[in-house]
């Protein structure tokens, strides 16, 4: 696992219960669920603020919403980012939609 090899890791996920699961397992998790408006809005607000830049993975064919990315945790002064805290909706999880969105 990379988290065991010193790497940083960030899952994205959409639910509370999900998120304490991977932090007893030595992974750090933002939480983000398109159906949820709070969590949205928590996005937007990090955004607003200049600390991350949330994107959505939009099926092109349909126009559905099937996940999230972000640049995240930016530094201006050394300019850096993290590139990620992405997920992919279980259906297309291992699909090609998941090789784009990385």
């Amino acid at each position: 696992m990379l988290a065991a090899r010193g790497w940083n890791v960030i899952a994205g996920v959409r639910k509370a219960e999900d998120a304490e699961r991977l932090r007893n397992l030595g992974l750090k998790t933002v939480l983000l669920n398109v159906a949820d408006s709070a969590s949205i809005e928590t996005a937007l607000d990090e955004q607003a603020r200049g600390v991350s830049i949330p994107y959505a993975t939009v099926l092109s064919e349909t126009g559905q919403v099937v996940g999230s990315t972000r640049f995240a945790n930016i530094g201006r002064y050394d300019r850096r980012v993290e590139i990620g805290w992405t997920w992919i909706g279980v259906p297309l999880q291992r699909t090609a939609v998941n090789n784009e969105a990385e």
